[in-house]
């Protein structure tokens, strides 16, 4: 099998649900702010929730490419004179750095969420605030919330009772979907970087694989054995079972490219490969 042919059709199919999701992913200015544009920009939780249907299975199936490209990658095997680095090789200019510095992506996240195997208790959810919206409130009506602001009977202009809200509240910061935008938009960054940056990614993969075999090994000679409660062994970066944003019926392309990408990885992974 030509991988090099599988890599470059699945990597483009994710590239295109990438721009599916940033088109969807663009900043909302609320119509309840009055039509504010110096309001944070948020994202509502229908279209969040729309932006994660892509968003999940997209992850787990980047992941899975990056997997059959390391698969393909050739170990490097350093010389005795070389030793760990290279001792000739000339320093940067550091001082350049900073005029040239562009904003980094944040890094995406190589290893599936494992499984969790002990139930959570009873009765222990989650605590949050009830997500309570009110149709035609803004900054200069008065807050119907308490959360908002709380009713001064004190504060009374023209003899009537005034409300004391702080100016800063707005319907955006009171959005559940406010703090979610932010982490959408570095996912899909990241997501998008690491599409565009494979080998980098693959190579990186291997790195994080071989120190884990490293303190694995050097923890056995001590004489912990190696499975073991105090040595256990280093998890892979497919889980098993199924992948997260996993579903039986597909409902969009990421979810059939999903399921692609973890038949092809599981396949790159038991075929012995031919030696170097």
């Amino acid at each position: 099998m030509d991988w090099s042919i599988v890599i470059s059709r699945q990597k483009a199919a994710l590239l295109a649900v990438v721009e599916r999701m940033r088109t969807m992913a663009g900043g909302v200015i609320s119509p309840l702010c009055g039509g504010d544009k110096d309001a944070a920009p948020f994202i509502p939780r229908l279209l969040t929730l729309a932006i994660l249907r892509l968003l999940r299975p997209a992850e787990s199936a980047a992941r899975r490419l990056i997997v059959i490209v390391a698969a393909g990658l050739k170990d490097r095997v350093r010389s005795a004179s070389e030793g760990n680095g290279k001792p000739n090789r000339p320093l940067p200019d550091f001082s350049s750095f900073a005029k040239t510095q562009s904003p980094r992506p944040p890094a995406f996240r190589l290893f599936d969420t494992p499984w969790v195997m002990v139930p959570r208790a009873f009765g222990q959810g989650r605590r949050a605030v009830p997500r309570v919206s009110f149709l035609g409130w803004d900054r200069a009506a008065a807050p119907l919330s308490p959360l908002a602001g709380e009713m001064s009977p004190k504060a009374t202009e023209g003899g009537k009772v005034t409300a004391k809200a702080p100016p800063s509240v707005c319907c955006a910061d009171i959005s559940p979907a406010r703090g979610e935008s932010g982490a959408l938009h570095r996912r899909i960054s990241a997501l998008h970087f690491a599409l565009n940056t494979l080998p980098a990614q693959a190579r990186r993969l291997k790195r994080i694989m071989a120190a884990r075999e490293k303190s694995v090994a050097e923890k056995a000679a001590k004489g912990l054995a190696p499975g073991s409660t105090k040595n256990p062994l280093p998890l892979g970066p497919i889980r098993p079972g199924r992948p997260p944003g996993h579903i039986a019926k597909p409902r969009n392309e990421a979810d059939l490219i999903l399921k692609d990408c973890q038949d092809l990885a599981l396949y790159r992974i038991r075929v012995p490969q031919p030696p170097p």
